[in-house]
């Protein structure tokens, strides 16, 4: 059965507990409208369940999570670090300026999300799906994002570089005005992307689909495109 948390001294308690007694935290539906500042680091949690809460700053470094659902959510300036996540949903919440270094988000969705200034450094995002969601100005510099779902992603002035979206979409996606030097787009689905002002230096395409993609005033010098594509792409420079 579920158990519903409905205040911030249960909830917190029930924190210091699984942390004293290195216990799993399950089935819990949490129902406390302000957890911001909370410290829930380092602990380890099936089947969490919260809805419009704020957890603004609060701390969930080296947390191991699944099967967990958070709807319309605040974490702004959290601390995802080294987190390690996979099969939950994290629906219409709110990442902006939140720390993701080495985050483990694997086989999970954060459909129409909004990570904007978010630092996802080095994470791990493979078998995901970003749907729609606002990346805008975030940092991806080293990301693991093999067959994720970034259609509609608005991923304007972004940091990409020596990322690996091998096999991931980005059907209808924003990525003008992009730093993805060096960045692996291999067997990735672009088409409809818009790819202008972006800096693709060294960016690899090697079988992308790229139909109808925008490449105004984007450079790319050194990138790696199939046989008689380049040519097609530098007339619409």
């Amino acid at each position: 059965m579920t158990k519903v948390i409905n205040n911030r001294k249960e909830f917190n308690t029930i924190i210091d507990q699984a942390k004293i007694n290195d216990e799993l935290i399950d089935n819990i539906s949490i129902q406390v409208a302000d957890l911001s500042l909370c410290d829930l680091s380092y602990i380890t949690a099936d089947r969490l369940f919260a809805e419009n809460i704020n957890f603004k700053g609060s701390i969930f470094t080296g947390i191991s999570l699944r099967d967990c659902s958070f709807l319309s959510c605040d974490f702004i300036s959290a601390n995802f670090e080294n987190v390690d996540l996979a099969d939950c949903v994290y629906s219409e919440c709110i990442f902006m300026k939140a720390n993701m270094n080495k985050m483990g988000f694997k086989i999970s969705t954060a459909i129409e999300a909004n990570f904007t200034e978010a630092d996802l450094s080095s994470a791990d995002l493979s078998g995901s799906t970003l749907l729609r969601s606002n990346l805008r100005s975030s940092i991806l510099i080293n990301v693991t994002a093999v067959e994720v779902n970034f259609d509609e992603v608005n991923m304007d002035s972004a940091t990409l570089t020596e990322s690996n979206f091998q096999g991931s979409s980005f059907i209808k996606a924003k990525l003008n005005n992009v730093n993805a030097q060096k960045t692996n787009f291999t067997e990735a689905d672009c088409r409809d992307c818009d790819f202008s002002n972006a800096d693709l230096r060294g960016a690899n395409f090697t079988n992308a689909n790229l139909q109808n993609t925008t490449w105004k005033d984007a450079q790319i010098e050194g990138a790696i495109f199939d046989e008689g594509i380049l040519p097609m792409i530098e007339k619409h420079l």
